[in-house]
């Protein structure tokens, strides 16, 4: 176990390695900069090792992040976070932070009453739900003077200038007006039926706990928005790259047209020529399928033992989807045990 805790915070690590980068190389222009699942994941797991500094850290740039950051998460801050947060200051006996935290999230929380019970043990539920929404592709005609001026202004480069050196030549010799496709991503979402999971958590004998998921994650979002503050970066690199390619066809369709006997192996060459550049312009669709569209989090404090859980999943109006049971689930006192649940209706 302990070896699967270190695995998963390196790979939190990971991520927020990865979103710094992404600030340094762009200035955080973009709304996904900073992820406040990331870091709220990240505390959980520094908590899990004892790790209680580095826990309070990531848990309150969680917090700062998702009310930073309501284009992304546009849902409330999930419930345990700031408690949890709390929790970790009384533990550090970080008195100021506490009290400062509370005023500016509006908390009420005694500072006599945040110290953990080590006594009991957590079960902590992690909810991947639906899948994330996936990439096709869209395309325009433009004219191809519209187009030119894109490589112009880009001032595109291309790795044999030969074949730069000729696309330029040839521009100047293709109709303002003539017409080329451009073919960029677009995401489509993939709606879920399954809104949260309700949990019972029963012993042999009675149920002594309930809980609900509640959203942490919306990668549908994240990726939406990704997209559209890169779009225009990637429309004009493919108008620009289109424009050259349709230069470079025009080239070697009049090269071949000189050649050509009959008008009707003109026109062989002119569709055979279309259908390979059409073919060759094509958007770039690849996406993470196997991803959640969401990932939503619940917990609950347990006595020491065995349970087992009884989980209804529901959609928005709480009607239940479809249900199942996981038996035999270990809590061990001041420990946490982290449950995975995935569903895809």
């Amino acid at each position: 176990m302990l070896g699967k805790m270190e695995g998963a915070l390196v790979e939190a690590r990971r991520i927020n390695h990865k979103l710094k980068t992404l600030v340094v190389n762009y200035g955080g222009k973009y709304t996904y900069h900073a992820d406040a699942f990331a870091e709220y994941l990240t505390g959980l797991l520094y908590e899990a090792g004892d790790q209680y500094n580095s826990a309070f850290v990531s848990l309150r740039n969680a917090a700062n992040i998702y009310a930073e950051q309501i284009k992304l998460y546009a849902f409330p801050t999930p419930p345990d976070l700031m408690d949890r947060t709390l929790r970790m200051a009384r533990v550090l006996g970080f008195r100021q932070e506490f009290d400062d935290l509370s005023r500016v999230f509006n908390v009420k929380m005694n500072w006599k009453d945040a110290a953990p019970d080590r006594s009991r043990g957590e079960l902590v539920v992690i909810h991947y739900n639906g899948f994330a929404p996936y990439k096709i592709e869209e395309s325009i005609e433009i004219a191809f003077k519209d187009g030119w001026a894109y490589v112009t202004a880009a001032q595109a480069q291309t790795e044999d200038e030969k074949k730069m050196k000729q696309a330029r030549e040839m521009a100047r010799a293709i109709s303002a007006d003539e017409q080329f496709k451009v073919a960029f991503p677009k995401f489509v979402p993939s709606p879920t039926v399954i809104a949260r999971a309700r949990l019972t958590v029963s012993s042999e004998t009675q149920q002594v706990a309930s809980l609900s998921t509640h959203k942490t994650q919306d990668i549908e979002t994240i990726a939406v928005r990704n997209l559209e503050d890169r779009i225009a970066a990637i429309r004009t690199k493919a108008i620009a790259r289109a424009a050259i390619r349709y230069a470079l066809q025009k080239a070697v369709e009049r090269e071949l047209l000189k050649e050509a006997k009959s008008e009707l192996a003109r026109e062989i060459i002119r569709k055979s020529l279309q259908a390979a550049a059409t073919a060759a312009e094509q958007a770039d669709v690849r996406s993470w399928r196997t991803l959640p569209r969401e990932i939503n989090l619940g917990f609950a404090a347990l006595a020491p033992g065995i349970y087992t859980l009884s989980v209804d999943y529901t959609d928005a109006g709480d009607t239940l989807i479809t249900r199942e049971v996981i038996r035999g689930v270990e809590i061990r006192a001041g420990r946490k045990t982290f449950i995975p649940l995935r569903s895809s209706m």
